[in-house]
């Protein structure tokens, strides 16, 4: 039985791998050529529309960057931060509440230019976009913004202006 489904397995694949037109090597040559680096991993997947090539890659900075390729056409199909490189400020358990809010803080000021008082309004621990991070609310002069700052790295993932 177990031949029979990878037979069946082989035949549904087989006019996928078929269209392949961008080999491994190429793909990874692709994937270099957008994120100069070390290569970490890679790996590939055989879907119903073909092939798809996955590389990890860790920049100069220790930035790990994920990259998807297109087995077919040779197309990013996915370019993005997988892990941010470690802060030599950052306790090896990662930063406290206080530490984020204080990043929080300094990169609202950034953000107006230093216009205007600051301050916290809220801060909690959550998950987000796949990393445990600190949402930070901080009102900065009349605007106000939601920071999220990764617990691990210290880094600020993301600012959202709030209306």
């Amino acid at each position: 039985m177990k031949y029979g489904i990878f037979i069946a397995f082989a035949a549904l694949a087989a006019p996928a791998l078929a269209a392949q037109t961008v080999n491994f090597g190429q793909a990874e040559a692709i994937a270099l050529a957008l994120e100069p680096g070390t290569l970490r991993a890679r790996d590939e997947k055989i879907l119903s529309t073909g092939m798809v090539y996955e590389f990890e890659i860790v920049k100069e900075d220790g930035t790990v960057m994920e990259i998807e390729i297109d087995g077919n056409t040779g197309a990013v199909l996915e370019h993005k931060i997988d892990e941010l490189p470690p802060d030599p400020t950052v306790p090896e358990g990662g930063i406290t509440q206080q530490d984020a809010e204080a990043r929080a803080l300094q990169h609202a000021l950034s953000l107006t230019d230093g216009k205007g008082p600051t301050r916290i309004k809220d801060s909690k621990p959550v998950l987000y976009a796949k990393y445990n991070a600190y949402e930070v609310d901080v009102e900065a002069g009349y605007e106000e913004y939601t920071i999220f700052v990764d617990i691990k790295s210290g880094k600020v993932l993301s600012a959202q202006q709030q209306n």
